[in-house]
């Protein structure tokens, strides 16, 4: 299992590459959701206005059926007439009246039909546009499970009859994004979906009832062949997209085994160092006590030598040695702890984002679940705002048809109050008593219409009054829709400013945890360099620490040879004393003895002085690390002079030291040389052969790429650093002394046997290359190597993303242009192998006859490509009778194949 902390930092890696397709698709998501509310709206209302016609009707037929019972109850002739008369003229107006609202509703009808087309082959021209149609099929297969198939929360509807007789095809739930233009608005969540399907179309009269029009047997047809290929392009993304996140999670278990393996590397680099450090503490109290010993041999040449000047110098030059020296390893000590700091801090840091980047993603879910919840509020409001409109049409519908009904039972009462006037006239002139009775039925009648008309008004004031409150009930229950819709939108708008402001807080995490990781590789680098530098200290110290015991071994001879001068001087002095008492007769024997003897005595001082003038030289060299001049001049200058001789004979005991000095002169030509050419070699190559690191063929910063270039590469003596290499005149006066020594002596053998100190300083690197040597075994072996030598790791840099995505892209780059080629995974799009024939034309025109391919021969197709590579030494890793069975071949085979031929040409 891949931990949750890796795996959303490198899912959240994965995603961003693919933001900006997302947002295209989510803005044309968008647009044609705004059209089919649209669209949903203008249907609603085109209902709604059909329903007002038919409730129009309905009344119509009423008053006709009120107008055939008053004509039967009149009693005369006359009044049945003139009841007529004003029925029909009250319902010829309102059949005009009629008439006029229902060409009204006929022309809104023809224009909101006519603006429905026009979305229609909106939507039609979306759904044909090639961005759209992929992008929302990519969304579709991407973000919709198969339990749940919908396409942006809707849950698509199929209402052909072949469609519903056949069930789901290819035994799946059709995954559609975007409905064909015959079920354009079967996508609604709303109850009233099968109703709008029953509009009529604008061939149909508004007086025929409302019914959906059936489609025919072509567009039936098209419709299901549009719909086979919509679904055999999802399942092709389907397939696409499965590819690709199999490939996704295999990177990132790679990427996991890479994380532990750098973890391993930086632990075995920590311990690299505490070793390191340990070996510089040894170091230090080594020289601490090579510095003791330099003090007690400088004590000595300071009691020889008396120049007070020489002396300071000497000490200040000690002093800033240990200075310089001190400084260095408190330098070291601090960079490591600030290593230590730096890194603390970066993986404290790279937690804390990683944590922040959950927490947003929790925020953003949480956000969604509550867009929608608020999205289901609005439309029982708005279900809730239909209903009190619908109420209030009945109730402004009843008023109207009291009020007609008041208006004739007005005209009612001034017939019957003119019938009263006439019977009246016609009783004022017979009594009769036909009349008397006519009148009272007459008032009677009278009586009852004007019960009838009180009854009437007290319910036309209740039908205002009703009229009045359902009214206000209504332009509240709009106000408080106006108001929860506003809050929404707000809602809303805060909310997508807050998933702006949290994706671009998770962008930002995204870039200092690459900025995190650029430094952590820097500072590995710095490491890195810092064991260079380490290594060549250690170099030098052992440089010095041989200086200083060439000079302690001239600086014996040296006083051996001071000794055997005095004692020669005191035996001369003596034998001339002899010779002078012995010889005391002969005066101008004596004289010229004496001033033999005198001369002698001159050249004796003279070479004591010499001699305690070369032992400060070397005292100076000592302190200074400068040379002393050199000992030939000063050997020819004894020799010029000759040996004490008395009465020509020579002195027997200057011999040996004059035949080796005069022999001296004749060979510095060549041993100095020599000696030098040796120092020099023992100097370049004393790191690789007494200390040997484990070095990898590359920079662990070879996968990233870095700010600045890898200083690990450059020689610890090109590097500029706080210790300074020896200067050319040092170096020829050091080895100008060490001229009478052999080259034998500067092998570490010869060092280990005189000094153990050296002996043990030597021997700790090599003890120090054999703790790392299983260090260096294991990370050759290890899946951080083969990360770095991998050539796609390079191509997945250069174009972004997976090694999968970068692969595929260079094929398609490769392959453009040529036909029957698509390349859009690493399954189906190589099965009829004209992919693989266009991807090795591209290198191999002449194995290769592209013109003459055609998709249906895949036999051939894949024999000439595996032929063509095989012959420049690919081998062919997949089977042609497998490709020849299967339209979807194995997608890794595939790729390894393909990354074999990317390998060969392009790296």
């Amino acid at each position: 299992m891949i931990p949750s902390a890796s795996t959303s930092s490198l899912s959240a890696l994965a995603k961003h590459s693919r933001s900006s397709v997302k947002s295209k698709v989510e803005a044309e998501s968008a647009d044609r959701a705004l059209l089919e509310c649209q669209v949903k709206e203008l249907l609603a209302e085109a209902k709604a206005k059909e329903f007002e016609i038919s409730k129009l009707r309905m009344e119509l037929q009423r008053c006709r059926g009120k107008g055939s019972p008053q004509e039967a109850g009149t009693p005369d002739g006359t009044s049945e007439r003139e009841q007529t008369e004003a029925n029909s003229t009250d319902t010829q107006t309102l059949i005009e009246e009629m008439k006029a609202k229902n060409r009204c509703f006929q022309k809104e009808l023809s224009a909101l039909q006519q603006e429905n087309q026009t979305l229609k082959e909106k939507l039609i021209l979306l759904e044909n546009s090639p961005v759209s149609c992929d992008n929302t099929i990519t969304r579709s297969t991407s973000l919709t499970s198969p339990n749940k198939p919908s396409v942006n929360g809707v849950v698509p509807e199929i209402s052909n009859t072949k469609m519903a007789a056949g069930g789901p095809l290819n035994g799946s739930p059709v995954k559609t994004s975007i409905s064909s233009g015959s079920d354009i608005t079967k996508g609604s969540p709303s109850p009233d979906s099968s109703e709008f399907e029953k509009i009529p179309s604008r061939s149909d009269s508004v007086s025929s009832s409302i019914k959906g029009i059936a489609p025919s047997p072509k567009e039936q047809d098209l419709s299901l062949q549009c719909l086979t290929e919509r679904i055999q392009k999802m399942e092709e993304s389907h397939h696409s997209t499965a590819e690709e996140l199999q490939a996704t999670l295999q990177e990132l278990a790679d990427q996991q085994q890479v994380v532990q393996e750098l973890t391993a590397e930086n632990e075995r680099l920590s311990e690299e160092k505490s070793l390191l450090q340990t070996s510089l503490q040894q170091q230090r109290e080594r020289v601490e006590l090579l510095a003791q010993k330099n003090e007690t041999l400088l004590q000595r040449l300071r009691e020889q030598v008396q120049s007070q000047e020489v002396e300071a110098s000497r000490a200040s030059r000690a002093a800033e040695l240990e200075q310089r020296l001190a400084e260095q390893v408190e330098s070291s000590r601090f960079e490591r702890e600030k290593l230590v700091d730096i890194q603390q801090q970066l993986t404290g840091s790279l937690r804390a984002l990683e944590k922040e980047h959950q927490e947003a993603q929790a925020a953003v879910r949480g956000l969604k679940d509550e867009l929608e919840i608020l999205q289901e509020q609005l439309e029982r409001e708005k279900e809730v705002g239909a209903e009190a409109t619908r109420l209030a049409r009945e109730q402004h519908q009843a008023l109207e048809a009291s009020r007609v009904e008041n208006e004739c039972l007005k005209a009612q009462v001034e017939t019957e109050r003119q019938k009263v006037l006439e019977l009246n006239a016609v009783q004022s002139a017979s009594n009769s008593t036909e009349l008397q009775a006519l009148l009272k039925a007459a008032h009677t009648d009278r009586d009852k219409l004007e019960l009838n008309c009180t009854e009437l008004k007290q319910e036309l004031l209740q039908a205002h009054k009703d009229i009045e409150h359902i009214q206000g009930l209504l332009s509240k229950a709009e106000a408080d829709q106006q108001k929860h819709q506003e809050r929404l939108e707000s809602q809303e708008h805060d909310h997508n400013a807050s998933m702006l402001a949290l994706e671009e807080k998770s962008r930002d995490g995204e870039n200092q945890i690459k900025d995190l990781q650029e430094t952590i590789f820097e500072l590995e680098d710095q490491v890195e360099q810092q064991r260079a530098v380490q290594l060549h200290t250690n170099q030098i110290i052992l440089d010095l620490e041989s200086q200083i015991k060439r000079l302690e071994e001239h600086k014996t001879e040296q006083d051996k040879q001071l000794k055997a001068m005095s004692k020669q001087m005191k035996d001369e002095t003596q034998e001339w004393r002899r010779f002078q008492a012995d010889l005391q007769t002969a005066v101008v024997v004596a004289n010229d003895i004496k001033v033999e003897a005198q001369q002698e005595v001159r050249t004796l001082r003279r070479r004591l002085q010499e001699e305690q003038e070369r032992s400060a030289r070397l005292a100076t060299e000592l302190e200074h690390i400068q040379g002393a001049r050199s000992r030939t001049e000063e050997g020819s200058l004894s020799d010029s002079d000759g040996g004490p001789q008395w009465c020509g004979i020579a002195m027997t005991q200057n011999a040996p030291g004059s035949e080796s000095e005069s022999s001296t002169p004749s060979e510095p030509g060549a041993t100095v040389k020599s000696l030098i050419k040796s120092f020099d070699t023992a100097v370049k190559n004393g790191p690789a052969s007494t200390v040997q690191m484990p070095t990898s063929p590359r920079s662990p910063l070879s996968g990233i790429p870095v700010r600045t270039a890898p200083a690990a590469a450059v020689s610890p003596i090109q590097r500029p650093s706080g210790i300074k290499p020896l200067s050319k005149t040092l170096e020829r006066r050091i080895n100008l002394v060490d001229s009478s020594h052999s080259v034998d002596e500067l092998k570490p053998s010869s060092l280990m046997r005189k000094s153990p100190s050296l002996e043990s300083v030597i021997k700790t690197p090599a003890a120090l290359s054999s703790r790392t040597s299983p260090f260096t075994y294991s990370r050759a072996n290890s899946k951080l190597n083969v990360e770095r030598t991998d050539p796609l790791a390079a191509l997945a840099r250069e174009y972004g993303g997976s090694k999968r995505n970068a692969l595929l892209k260079w094929c398609q780059k490769k392959t453009e242009g040529y036909p029957n080629v698509d390349v859009t995974n690493f399954s189906s799009s190589w099965s009829d192998g004209l992919a693989f024939c266009a991807l090795l034309h591209t290198y191999l025109p002449a194995h290769i006859p592209y013109q003459e391919l055609i998709s249906q021969d895949k036999g051939r197709n894949l024999t000439l490509a595996f032929q063509a590579a095989e012959s420049i030494g690919i081998k062919p890793s997949l089977d042609i009778d497998e490709l020849m069975h299967t339209d979807r071949p194995d997608w890794q085979s595939v790729m390894q194949y393909v990354s074999q031929i990317y390998k060969y040409f392009e790296t």
